[in-house]
């Protein structure tokens, strides 16, 4: 099972451009993350025990959301809107979480 941290490299491993990758890439993602305990715990706890194994970034699923917690693959697929502003991915998180 990937660690939080690990979940974060590969997510940015994920994004081709270097361009995607400032805007929604893991530096704002994990700013969001460490900037509320409650989600930073919560997440590390969905990593630790298998609930949650990556990050991913879908530009064009979910259509009008920030994301959504995709069961078969057990990740967190967010979308550009989720990166609008720092509340909007916290809640975003917290919610799929």
């Amino acid at each position: 099972m990937p660690t939080l941290e690990e979940a974060l490299v590969a997510y940015d491993r994920g994004i081709a451009s270097d361009e995607d990758r400032l805007r929604y890439g893991s530096g704002p993602l994990e700013e969001a993350i460490r900037s509320s305990p409650a989600l930073e715990r919560n997440l590390r706890h969905a990593f630790e025990h298998g609930d949650i194994k990556q990050f991913t970034l879908n530009a064009g699923q979910h259509r009008g959301a920030g994301g959504a917690y995709n069961y078969p693959t057990q990740s967190l697929d967010l979308t550009p809107d989720a990166f609008a502003s720092r509340g909007e991915l916290i809640f975003m998180l917290g919610h799929e979480t």
